[in-house]
């Protein structure tokens, strides 16, 4: 059995110049249904488990993970799961303004700190999970946003948000990062990813 965390310290906004936004929806799916039936969604893959969820909860009425929908919109995927560094709500756009959601005793994450040579990081939106495949290779398509592109800021050279897909086999306790940027061994985070 493969163990897999799903680790996803990131934005994910939407600028939208049409009028088109996506959708989203931090409460129809339970974390469970969220990897099983919306990440995951394969044949090729059984016995999934969630064994860990963590993220910011606003007082019960929107979490940092979901669902999220974008039919209709030029948006490069139709669905699927989004995890946030803040409230979900704010995930669907358009993004006018920064912002910067907090939520009581959120705090970072030692396994991607470790994975991506961090320290010191807060907000973390974490699903873990079991599986097994029955493939030997599996993949998962997924974008990287943040609010900390903001043209003109010298910080978004020095502050990061981080995204990570931890991977590792059950018998060993070392993750392997999969979220690299293409031919490369370099983290996705905002230092590392420029146009």
């Amino acid at each position: 059995m493969i163990r897999k965390g799903l680790i996803i310290l990131s934005f994910l906004f939407v600028m939208s110049a049409q009028s088109q936004n996506i959708t989203v929806d931090s409460r129809t799916y339970s974390s469970q249904e969220l990897i099983e039936n919306i990440l995951i969604d394969s044949n090729c893959i059984s016995n999934v488990t969630v064994t860990n969820t963590v993220g910011g909860d606003f007082n019960g009425t929107d979490r940092s993970y979901g669902f999220f929908d974008a039919t209709g919109t030029t948006f490069p995927f139709q669905s699927g799961l989004v995890l946030s560094t803040g409230r979900l709500t704010n995930v669907q756009g358009p993004n006018t303004s920064l912002s910067d959601d907090d939520a009581p005793n959120w705090t970072g994450d030692p396994d991607l700190e470790m994975a991506l040579q961090e320290s010191n990081t807060i907000n973390a939106t974490i699903l873990e999970f079991d599986f097994t495949s029955v493939a030997n290779q599996i993949s998962f398509r997924y974008i990287f946003a943040s609010e900390e592109y903001q043209e003109g800021d010298p910080n978004t050279c020095q502050y990061s948000d981080l995204f990570g897909f931890l991977i590792r086999p059950v018998s060993q306790t070392d993750y392997t990062n999969i979220a690299l940027v293409p031919g490369t061994q370099t983290p996705v985070k905002v230092t590392t990813v420029h146009p």
